[in-house]
């Protein structure tokens, strides 16, 4: 199987992103802190959407550059947040592809 460029970064940073998450669980797991990791990977989603409502709240706007500076995520990742917090009403795009930026709804 042949795989593009697009496709062979996107697995390489998927892997990233596993070793990351394998290497934090062990952390955690040698600490005998699972609890903790738990508390800590689920407020991850929950604060970078914070982040990104308290950013357009004092910039007035954030583009998807700033939200992977801002939250540490992936290009995907942080297209994946902006697309849910449109699809949740708590912001707008406007614009297109790489001009694309994001704000409050009226």
């Amino acid at each position: 199987m042949k795989y593009t460029e697009q496709e062979i970064n996107k697995l390489i940073l998927q892997g990233e992103n596993l070793t990351q998450e394998i290497k934090n669980v062990r952390t955690y797991k040698n600490a005998d802190q699972r609890e903790e990791y738990i508390h800590q990977a689920g407020f991850e989603v929950i604060q970078q959407e914070q982040m990104v409502l308290q950013y357009i709240n004092k910039h007035g706007r954030i583009k998807r550059a700033d939200v992977i500076s801002l939250c540490r995520l992936s290009k995907d990742q942080a297209t994946r947040l902006l697309k849910r917090l449109v699809k949740e009403s708590k912001i707008n795009m406007h614009g297109e592809r790489r001009g694309a930026f994001y704000d409050f709804n009226p």
